[in-house]
């Protein structure tokens, strides 16, 4: 993120609190001998969170001047590197000219970061405070890929998440590891519902649940079953038949023998073919079977 300072054309004047470059609005600091580290640089005084400590100076040289310098620091073995990467064409060499900003040391959990600012219309490095950093205590930053430097460098820091090499990305802690591994689960709040979209709103049908797919076995137990069911409805259909052909024979049976009964007539009342009959005649029991055409006297 490229940030740009005022100029001094601010209408605000002397009372403008963005012109820190320009003014070089620094806190107290010292260089001191570290007990592992060489050269370091600590805080006399409070900062507090974003305000900005100093900026990395030193000569501007590009990319061939900085192959040369390099290949002189390896042959005399010189394993101090001031460089600072400010653009693609620029770099920034605080070895042979700069300010306290070079005697800064890097650390894994630094208290300071780099920003770049465009300042009268030109990029300027500053660094600026991560957090609040309390009198006597060290400003460090993260070299990660700005400094350059042929090999890699080991790391003394001492934090926690010491990567072990300078340049090289901090270990990642514990906790934050496991914490992207749990998954949290996220509920939604639900909307307060007016009584009239209440009212309007109309009921949602059940959906049926899909039916399951049936296994093999299934599959042939159904087949199996239904065959059955097949063949007792079959003896079922040839029961009914043999029932209802018993009944109609019966029936027929009744109707024959309904024909062949006898029937009795009173001698009194019964007058054949036209003759009277004395009342002193015993019954005459008759049969379904044809008579002759002769009237018949007793």
């Amino acid at each position: 993120m490229l940030l740009t300072e005022c100029g001094p054309t601010c209408r605000a004047g002397d009372r403008c609190c963005n012109r820190n470059f320009e003014k070089r609005i620094y806190p107290k600091m010292i260089p001191y001998r570290t007990p592992h580290r060489g050269w370091g640089l600590k805080t006399l005084q409070d900062i507090k969170k974003g305000q900005f400590v100093i900026e990395y100076v030193g000569e501007l040289i590009d990319e061939e001047e900085f192959r040369r310098r390099m290949r002189r620091k390896h042959e005399i073995r010189d394993e101090n590197f001031y460089f600072l990467t400010l653009d693609k064409d620029r770099m920034i060499d605080a070895g042979p000219k700069g300010n306290l900003a070079r005697f800064m040391n890097h650390c894994c959990e630094p208290n300071c970061e780099t920003q770049k600012w465009t300042v009268l219309g030109d990029v300027r490095v500053g660094l600026f405070a991560l957090h609040d950093i309390k009198a006597n205590t060290e400003v460090t930053f993260n070299y990660n890929l700005e400094c350059a430097g042929i090999e890699k460098k080991q790391c003394m820091c001492g934090a926690a998440r010491c990567s072990g090499y300078i340049g090289a990305k901090p270990k990642q802690d514990e906790t934050q590891s496991k914490k992207k591994a749990v998954t949290k689960k996220v509920y939604k709040k639900k909307k307060a519902e007016s009584p009239s979209a209440s009212k309007s709103a109309k009921p949602k049908l059940k959906t049926k649940p899909k039916p399951r797919e049936l296994t093999e076995i299934e599959k042939d137990l159904l087949i199996i079953q239904s065959a059955t069911n097949g063949i007792s409805s079959d003896s079922e259909s040839n029961d009914k038949l043999n029932t209802e052909k018993e009944s109609t024979l019966k029936h027929k049976k009744n109707q024959r023998a309904l024909k062949r009964k006898r029937v009795s007539f009173s001698t009194e009342e019964v007058i054949i073919y036209g003759v009277p009959k004395p009342s002193n005649v015993k019954r005459l029991r008759l049969e379904d079977e044809p008579l002759d055409s002769t009237p018949i006297t007793i």
